[in-house]
């Protein structure tokens, strides 16, 4: 499994950058108006995804999130936390793998 490497820009990596697109779809056909307008301003080039970091009203609307992920995380055991994160990076290396034979084909 490749290592998470935090000086990589993963906003960068293509295969990611699509997940992060359907991501942002999703909170903006959401029923949370905060978030909506985030997920809007985000896909329109207005803001970073790392601007949310700043942001009191991103805060507050990822408050009940983040408290569920907690609740979850705690639920389950390092191991099968370890083995959802290596499947994780598993599919997420098929999708690049996937969009690397795409780029070869149209490039072909």
């Amino acid at each position: 499994m490749a290592e998470f490497n935090v000086e990589q820009n993963v906003f960068e990596d293509p295969v990611v950058a699509r997940r992060l697109r359907v991501a942002l779809e999703r909170l903006q056909a959401g029923s949370d108006p905060v978030l909506r307008d985030l997920a809007k301003d985000i896909l329109a080039g207005r803001m970073h995804p790392r601007d949310i970091a700043h942001s009191s009203a991103a805060a507050a609307a990822l408050q009940k999130p983040i408290e569920q992920y907690k609740r979850w995380r705690a639920s389950i055991s390092d191991d099968d936390f370890a083995l959802l994160t290596e499947r994780a990076a598993a599919q997420l290396q098929k999708l690049r793998e996937q969009a690397d034979r795409e780029d070869n084909q149209r490039a072909g």
